[in-house]
């Protein structure tokens, strides 16, 4: 300890070499005890460091796919289809009754087949958000539901993630699904905003609460989770739900 009785710092440094001889008999049992729980804390620390980054990879690997087999769909296979339709089209005029009504049913088919390939683009909001932003596809969400709901959107950044904005378009779009299907609310809200290094979302509603993450929810809490950011839903019975979400952004 120092003359004030201050007690002196120690460091360890660990090398390949030997430590000098007595080194570890100078060093007391609660020292000992101590230097090993900051070793254990450090090591932990750098473990979790080192999950959330894999997970971060993973998910913008996973959301770089997706994008590119839905754009493989869209300039591909829906293209396809659109072709072979209207060929069956135009050969269905020049066919005889009997043969006209087999093309028919087949020209159907494939118009449906093209139809539950563009409700899929749909539903992952990719066509809106890879083609106009993650503001239109929160606009285009706001739209589509039968709630009343005032939007605040204070986030226009250009350098905002993927991974970032699909995972706010979801949780947007789950978020004010439940509303719509079980809180009786007679408004919601949505607010998105920068506030340092983050986004931050809230979406709310004035409904009947006592709300539970189900399976919608949960893969909106898994996701932000993964990109190292947090989800927090309150639902008090009789008091609304809100549900809070922040996502680093490496700004």
């Amino acid at each position: 300890d120092a003359a004030d009785g201050t007690p002196a710092a120690l460091r360890l440094v660990v090398a390949a070499r030997r430590p000098a001889p007595g080194l570890s008999d100078a060093i007391r049992p609660e020292d000992r005890w101590a230097l090993e729980a900051a070793r254990l804390r450090a090591v932990s620390r750098g473990r979790v460091r080192e999950t959330r980054e894999s997970q971060r990879r993973i998910v913008a690997a996973a959301d770089s796919e997706r994008l590119r087999l839905e754009r493989d769909l869209h300039d591909g296979t829906q293209q396809r289809l659109v072709a072979a339709a209207v060929q069956m089209s135009i050969a269905r005029i020049q066919m005889d009754p009997s043969s006209a009504a087999t093309v028919a049913d087949a020209e159907d088919a494939v118009r449906q087949a093209l139809s539950g390939l563009r409700q899929v683009a749909r539903d992952n909001l990719a066509e809106t958000l890879t083609a106009e932003g993650l503001r239109a596809a929160v606009e285009e969400t706001v739209a589509g539901t039968t709630t009343t709901t005032r939007l605040t959107f204070d986030l226009n950044r250009d350098d905002l993630p993927l991974s970032v904005q699909r995972a706010v378009a979801e949780a947007v779009a789950v978020c004010l699904a439940n509303t719509d299907a079980h809180a009786r609310a007679t408004r919601a809200w949505v607010d998105l905003a920068a506030r340092r290094d983050e986004a931050v979302l809230e979406v709310g509603d004035d409904g009947r609460g006592g709300a539970r993450p189900g399976p919608g929810l949960t893969l909106v809490s898994d996701r932000v989770e993964a990109l190292g950011g947090t989800f927090v839903l309150r639902s008090p019975p009789g008091g609304g739900t809100v549900v809070n979400v922040r996502l680093p952004c490496g700004w």
